[in-house]
């Protein structure tokens, strides 16, 4: 067992949707926050508008942060830009993609972009989000990501230069090589033989979402590529605890942990 311990990987934090703890979810203001905390991704959700604008929202209805029935489907960007968002005690506005892809330049904070879908986007709609990120990210590295695996292929194809991956709510192995960088696993399903089988494929790993501290470290001792998390400073406090373990005890006794958990 002792033999099999190695050095564990250089693994990301990333604030799921900004840090919401601070600031309402997917707005400036959470992009900021998480920036401020030590965020080494900030992952955001994307989806068209009716006149075919590009805004950083995750519902598909206005419904949960603002008591509001319209959808995001059939409000036009400009709608959108003005509806007021509560969550936690706290208020703030939709952003659009471009907006938020200029102020994380602003900050040098690299985006983890989810291709959201409610089913009436254009045929433009991965072109459109490939030319902002190009444009209003002045060529800085970003990552995409979509649960719809041919949204993702889409990015892959027409900029391979951009690390692309698969959202995984249920994962029970990986068969084949898929033509992306990297998958996100539901954190149920981010077992270590799912793991070991994308790390096998040649995929990095995300894990999402990790909330609870010792799931975190747990985690980061085991080896994976990153988290996609709600409290991203206590991610990045943990992280680097983690970085700076000496020995080989902590990291055999996940381990154990791990074994057990087969």
């Amino acid at each position: 067992a002792v033999a099999t311990v190695t050095e564990p990987r250089a693994s990301l934090v990333a604030a799921h949707r900004g840090e919401y703890t601070a600031a309402v979810e997917n707005t400036i203001e959470a992009l900021d926050a998480a920036a401020a905390a030590g965020a080494d991704l900030v992952e955001l959700d994307v989806l068209q508008t009716a006149d075919g604008g590009l805004v950083v929202f995750h519902d598909l209805t206005l419904r949960r942060l603002a008591g509001d029935s319209r959808t995001v489907a059939t409000s036009t960007t400009a709608e959108l830009e003005d509806v007021v968002l509560h969550q936690g005690g706290r208020t703030g506005r939709i952003p659009t993609l471009e907006a938020f892809v200029r102020r994380a330049a602003e900050l040098d904070v690299v985006l983890l972009v989810e291709l959201k879908t409610h089913g009436g986007e254009s045929a433009s709609y991965v072109p459109d989000v490939l030319e902002v990120l190009r444009t209003a990210g002045a060529g800085r590295e970003v990552w995409v990501q979509s649960i719809s695996p041919g949204l993702a292929d889409e990015v892959e194809r027409l900029a391979p230069e951009i690390r692309t991956g698969y959202v995984v709510a249920f994962a029970r192995g990986v068969r084949a090589r898929p033509l992306v960088d990297f998958v996100a696993l539901e954190q149920s399903s981010a077992t270590p033989s799912v793991r070991a089988r994308a790390h096998a494929a040649g995929l990095d790993v995300l894990v999402w979402t990790v909330d609870q501290p010792d799931a975190m470290r747990s985690l980061f001792r085991a080896g994976v590529d990153g988290i996609i998390t709600g409290g991203t400073p206590d991610a990045v406090r943990i992280r680097d605890e983690v970085t700076a373990e000496d020995g080989v005890a902590p990291r055999l006794e996940e381990l154990v942990r791990q074994w057990l958990r087969r």
